[in-house]
């Protein structure tokens, strides 16, 4: 353990809707709280959102007062930096995590001055481009954390190059332990989960499944439209195009989406942009062999080609349908990759990441 104990922990976030960094967030939370030296507060300082994820009740949870007035945009964002400044300087807390890269900044203006160590972890992909003001804010603002919490090397090695700050650890996102479902409880379907937005491409998915040769597999894509994109009507006018209507489900929003894991056999992404993809470490969890883009940041991190899955190549749709096929008519070889798959991310279970958190913000910079 570290030269500078954490008794008073503030973990801030911008809500705690659906998305892997809020599902991320109650996890750490949840995991902290059982340190039974440490009191730990969830400040939701953003939008009005619902939280759809359970918290322990050791933790103590602090939201504003008053809703966001879009009609006031300013005045509002105002009001809510006043809300988290005063939180944060009069909880007497020993440290600060934050979660979001778009909001990150917004943290460090309200803690400036505070003299409160305060650590930073990006969210999404390292190469997105959030924009001159963001960036500008970012080479400013990230030097004054005391840590910046990576969560693939990729991620670090940016950082390190943009010079963000000078003490960056690299710490995966934590995956929620379940018992695994067997094999008679798995239908032939190929899974993919994900916000249906444009960077995950689902597009491509639908006419990777529909070059299939092989019947009687479905395809299953869990996820809602989201960012204002509105992208599900589209694809199930693709899919009709594609005559795959009794072949694709898309089952939405969900808010128990492990039962869709424990119902397939294989997972399938198609993302262009990760900054650490939950659901690829969820799949493999679940005992799902995965095939995936390479993209920019975390697939790699988690797939060891052959073993637990498959990296193809970005846009590589033709590689992708041979992955595809091999695990679909290969039972033996499928079933050795589903109990590797599972082997693959032991060490990232909730308990152990959290402690990694934990002993970075505790030690002396």
């Amino acid at each position: 353990m570290g030269n500078r104990p954490v008794n008073k922990l503030a973990c801030v976030i911008h809500d705690l809707s659906f998305g892997g960094s809020q599902r991320a967030m109650a996890l750490f939370v949840n995991e902290f709280s059982k340190t039974s030296y440490i009191d730990v507060h969830l400040i939701l300082y953003g939008n009005d959102a619902p939280s759809v994820y359970d918290l322990s009740d050791k933790v103590t949870v602090h939201r504003p007062s008053f809703r966001f007035d879009k009609r006031f945009r300013f005045l509002s964002t105002l009001r809510r930096l006043h809300f988290l400044r005063s939180t944060l300087g009069l909880g007497n807390y020993d440290a600060i995590l934050s979660f979001g890269e778009r909001w990150n900044n917004f943290v460090m203006l309200a803690t400036l001055g505070q003299n409160i160590p305060v650590y930073l972890s990006d969210r999404s992909s390292p190469a997105l481009n959030l924009g001159l003001p963001q960036t500008f804010l970012r080479k400013l603002l990230y030097p004054l954390a005391s840590g910046l919490i990576a969560q693939t090397s990729h991620s670090r090695a940016m950082a390190n190059r943009q010079n963000l700050n000078g003490r960056i650890c690299v710490v995966p996102n934590p995956v929620a332990e379940r018992q695994l479902a067997s094999e008679a409880e798995r239908e032939n379907i190929i899974l993919s989960v994900g916000r249906v937005i444009a960077t995950k491409n689902y597009d491509r998915l639908l006419s990777i499944f529909a070059s299939l040769e092989i019947g009687g597999w479905k395809l299953v894509i869990v996820g809602d439209d989201s960012q204002g994109q509105n992208h599900l009507s589209e694809l199930r006018t693709r899919a009709n195009r594609l005559n795959l209507s009794e072949r694709v489900e898309f089952a939405g929003q969900q808010t128990d989406v492990q039962r869709f894991y424990d119902r397939a056999k294989i997972f399938a992404f198609t993302s262009s942009s990760e900054g650490f993809p939950n659901v690829v470490s969820e799949a493999l969890s679940a005992g799902l062999p995965v095939v995936t883009y390479d993209c920019v940041a975390g697939p790699s991190d988690l797939i060891r080609n052959g073993e637990n899955g498959f990296l193809i190549d970005l846009f590589d749709d033709v590689s992708f349908n041979e992955k595809l096929v091999f695990l679909m008519t290969n039972e033996a070889q499928r079933l050795a990759m589903s109990a590797e798959a599972r082997r693959s991310v032991a060490h990232l279970n909730a308990s152990t990441i959290a402690g990694k958190v934990l002993d970075f913000m505790q030690e002396d910079p």
